[in-house]
């Protein structure tokens, strides 16, 4: 097994929930998908099951994966026969066409259904002039289909205008809706973050980055993951020698090496061993110097790393530090490789 994993740290989920649930009323749906922003879908669900409301994933596949009897919307409309065979009592489909309507009504099955509204996104979604005429078509299919919400995206939250336009679309869409039990979300992590006062007639949100920590920092969400690594061998080498691919690092003295069995394959990158082109080298290595420089760190300071970025491993300067230590290491859970070993805390 690599000496290298992902901590996560479940308390700080929970306290970002505790965060949240003291800034409104709404029910949370928290999103689960790309494995749980890649802190491991199985688990990461187990333990939100008794904090949240229901879930959210992108495919069917990920919905079976989900370890709780609670709701799972699944977001992409597109689904085969065998998805709608092996569909859970709790899995909760999108439907944002008359086609994919249809092809639930030729299963034996009853489904349960979200709406997905296009307010801008252009991706997805029913055309909100075309909502009305769409719910009409739809009451034939009631012994088939149980439509249980309305939803949409607010895909570009740093556009104030744009987004408060989104809002009141959706609005105006569903206003004549809202007495109904249905559920209805648009506010995903940052259109909570900035929009949530803008927003009465939803009861529902979706969360995933601030729920995980990769966004809302600056609101007071924390961090919930950190790579960690320790070195698989200590070694010295004298002053003079190369070190590494390209020969790029000549040791200035004699040194002290750790192999630490991560690299670019982890998506640890070095700009150095991505581009051909000698200038762009050049200022690949430009940039990674000063850029990476604090990526991998030992107690919060830079460790310094020799030679280019190694397909499954990368050196680093081990003066004055102990054989066993363990080094934090800037890496996305979003890029790395999911079968990097999780540890729960």
């Amino acid at each position: 097994m690599k000496n290298f994993w992902c901590e996560v740290d479940l308390q700080k989920i929970s306290n970002n929930i505790n965060k949240i649930r003291s800034g409104t009323s709404k029910k949370i749906m928290a999103v689960l998908k790309g494995n749980a922003y890649g802190l491991g879908i199985e688990r990461v669900s187990e333990f939100l099951t008794p904090r949240v409301d229901c879930f959210a994933v992108t495919y069917f596949d990920e919905a079976h994966m989900v370890q709780s009897s609670k709701d799972i919307l699944i977001m992409t409309p597109d689904y085969t026969d065998e998805d709608l065979r092996n569909s859970k009592k709790n899995f909760v489909l999108t439907i944002d066409d008359l086609g994919g309507a249809e092809k639930l009504t030729k299963s034996n099955q009853q489904f349960r259904a979200h709406l997905y509204i296009n307010t801008g996104m252009n991706r997805f979604g029913i055309h909100p002039d075309r909502l009305d005429a769409f719910m009409e078509s739809m009451e034939k299919y009631q012994g088939k289909i149980k439509i249980e919400g309305f939803y949409t995206h607010l895909h570009n939250t740093n556009n104030k205008k744009f987004t408060l336009s989104q809002i009141e679309l959706f609005s105006s869409c569903v206003g004549g809706l809202s007495h109904r039990a249905y559920n209805f979300h648009l506010l995903n992590s940052n259109g909570f973050v900035k929009f949530n006062k803008q927003c009465s007639f939803d009861n529902m949100i979706r969360v995933g980055g601030i729920l995980y920590g990769f966004d809302g920092l600056k609101q007071g969400y924390q961090k919930t993951y950190q790579f960690k690594a320790s070195p698989i061998n200590v070694y010295q080498v004298e002053k003079g020698k190369n070190i590494g691919y390209g020969s790029f690092y000549k040791t200035p003295r004699d040194i002290t090496v750790g192999i630490l069995d991560f690299g670019y394959i982890d998506k640890f990158y070095c700009p150095e061993t991505i581009f051909d082109n000698k200038f762009l080298s050049l200022m690949g290595r430009v940039y990674y110097r000063y850029q990476y420089r604090k990526s991998i760190t030992y107690h919060g300071k830079p460790v310094k790393i020799l030679g280019s970025v190694n397909m499954n491993y990368t050196l680093v300067d081990m003066e004055d530090l102990p054989e066993d230590s363990v080094f934090d290491v800037d890496i996305s859970p979003l890029a790395a490789d999911s079968s990097v070993q999780k540890k729960y805390i």
